[in-house]
């Protein structure tokens, strides 16, 4: 026999907070060939105590390869950066020559499930 609530209609799904994404990212080259990625978020108190860490993607084709216009961008997960209530969060990395580069960024909650993607960060180095 099938336990109820009682109630008839469609399931209702759980509230779930929707994340702040990040829509600010700053790109920099330091010295000969290190990448600085910095962001941060609206200045919300609720969301941002919500926000468990970001998930930094990237997408890395060799400069040969990155004509194909109705090709997938593929993205890898290269980073987690924790959230410790920081005004700016920061990932560095060293990058290749010959390469067209594409970054975004994911806010996630305290159960890993990611919010909406950031605008992209594109360039060739």
């Amino acid at each position: 026999f099938l336990a109820s609530c009682g109630k008839k209609g469609p399931p209702m799904p759980s509230r779930q907070t929707v994340l702040p994404s990040v829509s600010m990212i700053d790109k920099t080259i330091v010295g000969e060939n290190t990448l600085l990625l910095t962001w941060t978020l609206p200045d919300k108190k609720k969301e941002i105590k919500d926000i468990n860490g970001f998930f930094v993607y990237r997408s890395k084709v060799l400069l040969a390869e990155s004509d194909c216009k109705n090709c997938p961008v593929l993205f890898k997960k290269i980073a987690d950066i924790a959230n410790k209530n920081q005004k700016e969060f920061k990932y560095r990395e060293n990058l290749d020559k010959g390469y067209k580069y594409i970054y975004k960024i994911t806010a996630y909650d305290k159960k890993g499930a990611p919010g909406k993607d950031s605008n992209l960060v594109e360039f060739i180095y």
